[in-house]
């Protein structure tokens, strides 16, 4: 009876010991992508400059595509009939078209490209989680954003207080720099 009473014990032990190195991985790995900052203004625009052509390239490969498809990222298509990124092959795509896709994402060096209210949008770098965080994306329109900033560097390191912080950085013609703050 002892050693059952010793070993329930120990194994309740165990289990708090286990929970408290759990909580405390994920209390690092939370503050490691809480304190992620963006990369400064002229990081990013040195960043377009180098792979301007790539997403040029990749801009004119997606504008080619259906109406139907307004998202394609490493792994997955996105139709617009649908909220959720869907198999390659279910949207249509033969192994060699994505495979175009995969190698000039890669050259691009972004995640996802997509169309939303005439802009073309190419991800490459967000940190934080689903309710907060931030994304930078270059994007291209054919007409001028809402506004526009000359930089996309800090004060925007904070939690907006109403809604999505968005700002466009103009780099090129038709071609800005999107920092969202959310």
């Amino acid at each position: 009876m002892r050693m059952g009473v010793r070993l329930a014990a120990f194994f309740r032990g165990a289990a708090v010991g286990a929970a408290i190195l759990i909580a405390g991985l994920i209390a690092l790995i939370a503050l490691f992508v809480w304190h992620t900052t963006a990369p400064s203004d002229r990081q990013v625009v040195a960043r377009f400059e180098r792979d301007q052509a790539a997403l040029e390239e990749l801009r004119q490969t997606f504008s080619h595509e259906p109406p139907r498809i307004i998202g394609v990222t490493r792994d997955s298509v996105m139709l617009d009939d649908t909220t959720n990124w869907v198999s390659p092959i279910k949207a249509g795509f033969s192994d060699q078209r994505f495979h175009d896709y995969q190698e000039l994402m890669a050259h691009a060096h972004v995640t996802q490209v997509w169309n939303y209210e005439g802009e073309t949008d190419f991800a490459f770098a967000a940190s934080g989680f689903a309710s907060y965080g931030w994304r930078l994306t270059f994007v291209y329109r054919t007409s001028k954003p809402p506004f526009e900033e000359t930089t996309i560097d800090p004060p925007y390191h904070r939690i907006p207080a109403e809604g999505p912080l968005v700002i466009y950085r103009p780099v090129a013609a038709n071609w800005y720099a999107r920092f969202l703050l959310f």
